[in-house]
């Protein structure tokens, strides 16, 4: 489902499993992710972790056999378990395959 907002790039709703490598400690914890956009994603954490505002992680992740490989940063922190992170520049094999799996998921909201 498409989210509305103010944001410049749409969300879409979406599930997968996701692993969050946090930096500066290498601490790995398991995630899911509940919506991306041409920009970033909405992630839930399966471990409390107190993060602060931009900090860098390496995020994997896997939407619609997609998988997915990226260095990202925390730009909205709802809670200990939900953060909102903002993908850092991507090279243009990921961004090809994010257009991918944005033109699947906005097709299935048709």
């Amino acid at each position: 489902m498409l989210l509305y907002d103010r944001r410049r790039h749409p969300r879409f709703r979406c599930t997968g499993h996701a692993d969050v490598l946090l930096t500066p400690d290498a601490s790995l914890v398991p995630a899911r992710v509940v919506n991306v956009s041409q920009c970033g994603c909405l992630i839930e954490l399966q471990q409390s972790q107190r993060l602060g505002q931009s900090s860098g992680a390496e995020l994997t992740f896997k939407v619609n056999r997609l998988p997915f490989r990226m260095r990202v940063q925390a730009a909205a922190i709802r809670s200990e378990t939900l953060v909102g992170f903002q993908f850092d520049p991507l090279g243009e094999r990921v961004r090809g395959r994010l257009e991918e799996l944005i033109q699947e998921l906005a097709a299935a909201e048709r």
